[in-house]
């Protein structure tokens, strides 16, 4: 029997639950208003990811994303509060904001977290973000950028053995042609490569309001900013939309036919063996990927998670079990990361990821065990939700990846309708029909 899942109050499901309308320059704008906390979170969400990176430029979208995010070098009688210095991050700091983005390969994202008095000030750095093309200080920082990118790469490199597992599983996972066989932070000697006119004929195309989503999660009234959201953005020139899907797209079935299991060795700084296993899965929102959330939080959550019965406690080859579920648009990964016990090298630790994963996808999982992870995923989610930010986010999704309505409240009962046959059908479906990539990472030996 299910344990009672609990459901949001009558007041949070009135938080979120959307309002989306689309403004005359084609700019969609979602509100989730929420008196209970004097903050708004705006989020600006764009088709300017990785997949849009133009051939031999990857890191394009990411470049841009930082000059972007910095804006203008702003002197006092620009900066709107009289200050001066600075970016556009600097200036929402002094206001008691905070701003972050980050590049995906289906999207670029901007976020800001302002006092609910600030909302003025949030919509004009979108308004300044949506008008880069335009601007002259687009390429102020682009050397500075440029440094900056290599940096964050040789950190990400070097702050751990495993730091590129996401990237060389995706390029073996999706083939060449496929958005996601590139890579997400960009290869140096591509960055590198990149003119000043190629990445303002990438802003000129991407940075446009009818590409775009902007969500205002937090402390508003409705009427009064939907006024403030035609006075400011509402009048950003655009230009038309091609039709069709977006360069460089592709189904899920795009390229079922390559099927094989890839796989590479490489030697890292690192004590142990670990083997990272991937599997394609439905991509977000989409029939199955529920389920795959579930599935994935199943076998690594507790003590007595499959995987780790198989791998820990029977078999005793493994020293820890984790799973992970990395969710695109068009596909997800789901990653199985084992690391090998004492002893056991990376040959015989390989075959048994590959028996159990196999053995525990095709038999059904055991109703304890599902609902344990369905009441930790709902946790996770619930939790999420709380956070002004993560609501925004959210938000954004639906609308950007699915045309779903900004329903938030309805979203735990699509986890709730998953039950032990659509894993066992999901399961199947990754057993017999989904490509497979694996990334052994082997101690390196003293010689080398």
């Amino acid at each position: 029997m299910s344990a009672p899942v609990a459901h949001p109050s009558a007041a949070l499901e009135h938080a979120l639950r959307g309002d989306e309308r689309t403004l005359a320059n084609g700019l969609r704008v979602v509100l989730l208003p929420d008196r209970r906390v004097p903050l708004i979170a705006l989020e600006l969400r764009l088709e300017a990811g990785s997949r849009h990176d133009p051939p031999g430029r990857s890191g394009m979208a990411h470049l841009v994303e930082h000059l972007v995010f910095s804006g203008p070098a702003l002197e006092e009688h620009e900066s709107k509060d009289g200050q001066g210095g600075g970016g556009l991050p600097a200036l929402l700091q002094r206001r008691g904001g905070w701003a972050g983005a980050s590049t995906a390969p289906d999207h670029v994202a901007y976020r800001d977290l302002l006092p609910a008095a600030e909302l003025p000030l949030g919509l004009w750095v979108i308004a300044q973000r949506l008008r880069a093309a335009s601007a002259g200080w687009l390429l102020e920082r682009s050397l500075i950028e440029r440094r900056v990118l290599r940096q964050e790469r040789r950190q990400t490199i070097g702050g751990s053995p495993y730091g590129r597992a996401a990237e060389l599983l995706h390029a073996r996972l999706y083939p060449a042609g496929h958005p996601y066989h590139r890579s997400t932070s960009g290869l140096p000697d591509e960055i590198a490569a990149i003119s000043d006119a190629e990445i303002e004929a990438f802003v000129a195309r991407r940075y446009d309001a009818s590409r775009a989503v902007v969500v205002l999660a937090g402390d508003f009234t409705v009427p009064p900013v939907r006024r403030q959201l035609e006075e400011v953005l509402g009048t950003l020139e655009t230009r038309p939309k091609e039709r069709g899907r977006s360069p460089g797209a592709t189904t899920e079935q795009s390229d079922d036919a390559d099927r094989a299991h890839a796989a590479e060795e490489i030697q890292v700084d690192a004590p142990r063996t670990r083997i990272d296993l991937a599997l394609r899965a439905p991509g977000f929102g989409r029939k199955g990927w529920y389920a795959a959330t579930l599935l994935v939080a199943a076998l690594s959550t507790g003590s007595t998670s499959p995987l780790r019965r198989r791998l820990i406690d029977k078999a005793k080859v493994a020293h820890t079990v984790s799973a992970r579920l990395i969710s695109l648009r068009d596909a997800s990964t789901m990653v199985l990361s084992t690391t090998a016990a004492p002893g056991v090298d990376a040959e015989r630790l390989r075959a048994a990821v590959d028996d159990a994963i196999d053995e525990v996808l095709q038999r059904p999982l055991e109703r304890e065990v599902l609902e344990r992870a369905r009441r930790a995923v709902l946790t996770r989610h619930f939790r999420a939700l709380q956070n002004l930010l993560k609501r925004a986010a959210v938000g954004a999704r639906l609308v950007f990846d699915l045309d779903r309505p900004p329903h938030l409240d309805v979203e735990a009962e699509r986890y709730l309708r998953v039950g032990t046959d659509d894993l066992l059908l999901l399961g199947n479906s990754l057993r017999r029909g989904s490509r497979r990539a694996t990334v052994t990472f082997t101690p390196r030996s003293p010689r080398s």
